[in-house]
């Protein structure tokens, strides 16, 4: 979406706090990817949500695919942000008053990454992110760029993993800098933890044995354990929390 950039980004900005409800902008977004798109266009439902109109006004009505795919993930993102508080909404207006530049940068950032992530779960995430900027005080727009442009980066699968706390490619992760490298110092410790390990469940097995009882299996720590960096700590704690 290269056209009018400044014009699509306050639509959005202004987008985030529309009036519609979660349930609805999922169902309008589903109706982008239908026969009902068209008539969409030429109805009442968009007026209340800028973004949509801009993007509409620029396409002149004519909707490809590309372009209903791009509104289906926009209001993915807008169906996440109408959750937020209207607390949270009272002080996003004061941040977009207060500072109208930062805001739109992040907004135009945000447009660029909506285009180019595949699904609307990403876009969903986008928007847990954006509520956080909404709720918390002391997260800047650089923060809320910096996360937003991992979850273009990353694959979709590892994101749902670190947001379970399951198993996940520790090499992507890395290389996006959600996960620290792991070094040799870890894998000495790990190491170290493992034969530990499995000295104690060699005692608690021959106790187990005296008494008929079959051994339990050991589990061992993973060498993959080396953790998260700041930013990994932070997009796992939006995406669990929002």
């Amino acid at each position: 979406m290269d056209q009018e950039p400044e014009k699509l980004s306050e639509s959005l900005m202004h987008s985030v706090v529309n009036d519609y409800s979660s349930e609805a902008l999922i169902d309008l977004g589903e109706s982008f990817l239908d026969d009902a798109a068209d008539s969409l266009v030429k109805s009442d439902a968009l007026t209340k949500i800028p973004i949509l109109g801009a993007l509409v006004g620029l396409t002149k009505g004519a909707l490809v695919f590309r372009d209903r795919r791009y509104a289906n993930k926009l209001l993915g993102f807008l169906a996440e942000t109408s959750k937020a508080s209207e607390d949270d909404k009272r002080k996003y207006r004061k941040k977009l008053d207060k500072n109208p530049e930062e805001c739109h940068k992040a907004g135009e950032v945000i447009l660029d990454i909506i285009d180019k992530i595949t699904s609307t779960e990403k876009a969903v995430m986008v928007g847990k992110l954006f509520r956080a900027f909404m709720h918390e005080d002391n997260m800047t727009t650089a923060q809320l760029i910096y996360l937003c442009e991992i979850i273009e980066r990353a694959y979709l699968q590892d994101l749902q993993s670190l947001q379970k706390s399951e198993v996940h490619n520790d090499v992507n992760l890395e290389n996006i800098g959600v996960k620290k490298p792991l070094r040799s110092e870890d894998i000495d410790q790990l190491i170290g933890e493992a034969l530990k390990h499995y000295e104690e469940q060699q005692d608690r097995n021959m106790q187990l044995a005296s008494r008929g009882i079959s051994p339990a299996t050991p589990k061992y720590p993973r060498l993959t354990n080396s953790g998260l960096t700041e930013e990994g700590y932070n997009l796992q704690r939006i995406l669990r929390t929002y």
